[in-house]
């Protein structure tokens, strides 16, 4: 996925190449059923993208998966949409999750475009006497996020100024988020634009940390499911586009 800046106008772009660049990849197939997702399935998301492959009659991208437990990395809605369209095996990317050191994992950080304060009352609204909220000292944006880094707090609020600590589990609050402000949320693939983009607008970045790539697996395998846009996986390079028919696939 790439931000695509124009003005003041921040269009989320996913961008991707007709041919693999300076890599082969192997296409495999691989039993439906045996994909563990890691992250929950947007049923609006599902329905568009199940249209869409009925409209095309057209596969056109593999789902990404990692060699040893087939943990789903990237295409969550298409291999649900063909789970549901009775398909048994799904085209794979299958990537040595582990051991390819290229690959990398990175989240996504949402800003609220409401003001710190806005949210923060939402927060103490919900938890009472029991708020989780901190109030920290920071004197540099990268100590708020070595501190989410280090796991200190679920998130850290901020609004480039001032410095909340949130103390709960990081894929409760962010499910406690995407409930209540889905609709004020944008996503940036960078802390540090986040950031600016609250400070500008004086808005609430939302600074968290990635989960490991042994803590994505293992919650995977378990029937655990993150919230959407919690991991973004990063490789070299983009993977091809393949165009098999629906029709070939149900024959699988």
């Amino acid at each position: 996925m790439y931000l695509c800046r124009v003005g003041l106008v921040i269009l989320m772009v996913e961008i991707r190449f007709q041919e693999p660049l300076g890599q082969k990849f192997e296409i495999k197939e691989v039993d439906i059923n045996k994909i563990h997702p890691h992250e929950e399935i947007i049923p609006r998301e599902l329905e568009r993208v199940k249209n869409s492959l009925l409209e095309d009659g057209i596969l056109k991208y593999p789902v990404v998966v990692s060699q040893d437990y087939y943990v789903l990395l990237d295409g969550h809605h298409r291999w649900k949409a063909l789970q549901e369209l009775g398909c048994k095996k799904i085209p794979c990317v299958v990537f040595d999750y582990f051991n390819d050191m290229a690959i990398m994992v990175d989240t996504w950080y949402p800003v609220i475009n409401l003001t710190l304060n806005e949210v923060l009352s939402k927060i103490n609204e919900k938890y009472g006497d029991k708020s989780p909220i901190i109030p920290v000292e920071i004197r540099d944006p990268i100590e708020a996020k070595a501190k989410v880094d280090r796991r200190e707090f679920g998130v850290i609020l901020t609004n480039g100024d001032d410095f909340f600590g949130i103390k709960r589990d990081r894929n409760d609050i962010m499910t406690f988020f995407r409930a209540n402000f889905l609709k004020n949320m944008i996503y940036f693939d960078d802390w540090r634009w986040a950031m600016k983009r609250a400070k500008e607008k004086n808005q609430c970045a939302v600074l968290t940390y990635s989960y490991t790539k042994s803590e994505i697996t293992e919650a995977a395998i378990n029937g655990v499911v993150f919230t959407p846009k919690t991991t973004r996986h990063v490789v070299p390079t983009r993977y091809p586009r393949i165009n098999i028919p629906i029709d070939e696939i149900l024959e699988y």
